[in-house]
């Protein structure tokens, strides 16, 4: 994808966050590819209602994945931030849940039979997976995200404090105390962008992963779903500070 929202690091979106018509293109490209992967899967795959498969579980939770972030780009185009790290972890338990499923070992179809009798299936088993396949330090990659997305749902600290903003006495107001929305902070809306276009890049080839849908088709999908004039960045990116010790005479 060719928009830089894309590929954007979340922390570097916050420190240069007055890229609006960026975000704006970002927003309607994500709509288009999330539309467009939706309706493929709905158009190609259905299933009935007694059917009991790994295929079907998978299909089910990657429609779900498909829903939220179809509702992550309204609550981005109306800047109501708080919904969406709450989405961005249905995302997440979505995906991983359908990798596990998809891995097809017998511990996974026992689960998949638990989960059409409406047992929950916890994120750990997707865990344990990945550390049994990919080894301790990916486990533990995913057991550090896992628990990063999750303090959003269990209201943490600093979590709660992207939806306040700064004034010069140091006194933090909430966002939405102004129906103006003039105190909206955009540094953590710039923020949900950036992290948006990792999670929506990551239901596309996860797609493919599934097997739902040719990679050709699904990379079409995506370069269709480009504006065709990319809006480049406009500000110039703030350069941290180096500091450096003081030498003699300095």
């Amino acid at each position: 994808m060719r928009n830089f929202i894309w590929n954007r690091d979340p922390q570097e979106a916050m420190d240069n966050p007055y890229e609006y018509e960026a975000q704006e293109q970002f927003r309607n490209e994500s709509e288009k590819l999330i539309k467009e992967l939706r309706k493929y899967l709905i158009t190609e795959y259905s299933f009935k209602l007694n059917e009991k498969t790994s295929e079907k579980a998978i299909y089910m939770l990657a429609i779900n994945a498909l829903d939220s972030a179809f509702e992550i780009v309204q609550s981005l185009k109306s800047q109501s931030h708080r919904v969406t790290a709450h989405l961005l972890r249905t995302i997440d338990e979505s995906i991983d849940l359908g990798v596990f499923f998809n891995s097809k070992s017998e511990k996974s179809k026992r689960k998949v039979e638990k989960w059409f009798n409406n047992e929950m299936i916890p994120h750990r088993e997707y865990r344990d997976y990945i550390k049994s396949k990919e080894g301790v330090e990916k486990f533990e990659q995913e057991r550090k995200k896992y628990i990063d997305i999750s303090k959003f749902s269990h209201n943490s600290y600093k979590t709660l404090l992207y939806s306040y903003v700064q004034r010069s006495d140091e006194t933090i107001v909430h966002g939405n105390t102004y129906e103006s929305g003039i105190l909206i902070p955009i540094q953590t809306i710039a923020m949900y962008h950036a992290i948006s276009g990792f999670y929506f890049k990551k239901i596309a080839f996860k797609m493919v992963e599934f097997e739902f849908i040719e990679l050709e088709k699904m990379l079409k999908i995506m370069l269709d779903s480009q504006e065709e004039n990319t809006i480049e960045r406009k500000f110039e990116m703030r350069k941290k500070l180096q500091l450096t010790p003081c030498k003699k005479n300095c």
